[in-house]
């Protein structure tokens, strides 16, 4: 009886397990090198694998301000190409949290 329990217990576990990161985008960073707005695509050299990715948008209003060589950040819908968000990436400006005051150096 245990076992027939255990089991039972074990597929129900493994058929929810695809399901418990699902919801998360993934994120990604990279470099613009071109954009077709006609197709709604970008296509961009990922920072972290540094090979080149084509990620499509639901919003093309979020191509329009793309520009080639420029950096993004994007979130990705897990185990596809189509991006939620795609914006340009802001860089912190680290002399101003560094403990310096405006004219030193």
């Amino acid at each position: 009886m245990y076992l027939l329990y255990l089991l039972c217990t074990a597929v129900v576990l493994a058929s929810g397990c695809d399901k418990l990161g699902g919801g998360r985008p993934e994120k990604v960073y990279g470099t613009v090198i071109s954009v077709d707005e006609a197709k709604k695509e970008v296509v961009i050299k990922d920072a972290s694998t540094g090979k080149q990715r084509t990620l499509a948008t639901e919003n093309p209003g979020q191509l329009a301000v793309l520009k080639p060589g420029m950096e993004i950040k994007a979130k990705i819908k897990r185990g596809t190409n189509v991006a939620e968000k795609v914006a340009p990436r802001v860089e912190k400006d680290s002399g101003k949290s560094g403990g310096q005051k405006d004219g030193e150096e």
